[in-house]
């Protein structure tokens, strides 16, 4: 059996235009009708989206993702087993997607230094529409993935534009933290929370989780 070991991820936000929510949206939400909230809200708005997508593990807007992996083979019992046969590959769900394409895959050589480039459909496999599985031959234990990962707005482009409830979570985050600000021990700040998320945000996010082990 193959174990898959997320030893790092760095994500970078790649994203050209505006946030998910605009400020029109959120003022609306928030039945804010004056300007001179305006940059905390457009903050806020930044700030929720980074919320959400942490909360699911996934991205909103586009990012460039590297992911630096290890894959271990573990026995399938406490027990020696000198008969079990190798996988010949290990496999697993992109973190952080939904994922446009996978743009390169390295392995570091038993040297720890070579830097091998991996070939699509012969030392790795991609399937799956928007949160894509990578098959990667066993030959290769200490690999590194870059790929491009968000939903996207442009007409025709996979995965498509961000699912309403989550739009709608991080509008009713960004009134949350509006409302509560600067009360961070008010027991309404804190009693119907969970991992950082608003009660409201996190009834429509909650089914939008993915796992991830980073």
């Amino acid at each position: 059996m193959i174990q898959n070991i997320f030893l790092d991820v760095d994500k970078q936000e790649a994203y050209v235009g505006q946030e998910p929510v605009s400020l029109a949206d959120a003022k609306a939400h928030c039945r804010v009708d004056f300007a001179d909230d305006d940059t905390l809200l457009t903050d806020l708005i930044t700030e929720c989206r980074g919320v959400i997508e942490d909360y699911c593990h996934i991205s909103l807007v586009q990012k460039t993702v590297t992911l630096t992996t290890k894959a271990e083979e573990a026995l399938k019992s406490n027990y020696a087993q000198p008969f079990q046969v190798r996988e010949q590959f290990n496999e697993f769900e992109l973190p952080y997607g939904p994922v446009r394409s996978v743009d390169i895959v390295t392995s570091i050589d038993s040297d720890g230094v070579t830097v091998l480039n991996l070939d699509i459909d012969s030392d790795y496999y991609v399937w799956g529409s928007a949160f894509k599985y990578i098959r990667i031959s066993n030959n290769f234990t200490n690999n590194i993935l870059v790929y491009t990962a968000g939903y996207g707005t442009e007409q025709g482009t996979t995965p498509g534009p961000i699912p309403g409830p989550l739009k709608r979570a991080i509008l009713n985050e960004v009134a949350y933290r509006y409302e509560m600000r600067g009360e961070p021990q008010n027991i309404r700040a804190t009693a119907f929370t969970e991992e950082g998320v608003c009660q409201a945000a996190r009834i429509l996010a909650f089914p939008y989780r993915r796992l991830t082990s980073i």
